[in-house]
C-alpha cells in the first residue's frame, strides 16, 4: 500500500470515529448523565447511560481486529509449532 493510500484510510476513519462521538453525545446529554448517576461521599459520581453508537463500533473494531489477528497468527499460540526464536530457526 502506499503512503497516500495509507493517509486517506487514516483520515477516512478518523472523520467517521470523531462524527460517531460527536453524534452519540446528543441523544444522552449532560443532564441526563447526571441523573442517572450515583455520588459516593460526594468525591466520586458513577454515571450509568446507554451503550451509544460510537462505542458499539469501537467494539466491534477491536472485536474484528482480534479475529483477523488470531487466524493470520493463531500458529503461533499453537502446540504444533517450533518454540525456538525466529533467528535461531533461521541458522538451520
Amino acid at each position: 500500500m502506499s503512503a497516500i493510500a495509507i493517509t486517506l484510510i487514516l483520515v477516512f476513519s478518523m472523520t467517521i470515529v470523531i462524527y460517531l462521538a460527536v453524534k452519540s453525545g446528543e441523544k444522552y446529554g449532560h443532564h441526563d448523565a447526571h441523573v442517572h448517576s450515583e455520588e459516593y461521599a460526594g468525591v466520586i459520581r458513577e454515571g450509568h447511560g446507554p451503550l451509544t453508537v460510537f462505542l458499539i463500533v469501537a467494539f466491534t473494531a477491536i472485536f474484528l481486529w482480534t479475529v483477523v489477528y488470531f487466524v493470520q497468527h493463531g500458529r503461533e499460540f499453537s502446540k504444533e509449532g517450533d518454540d525456538r526464536p525466529a533467528a535461531a530457526r533461521n541458522l538451520e
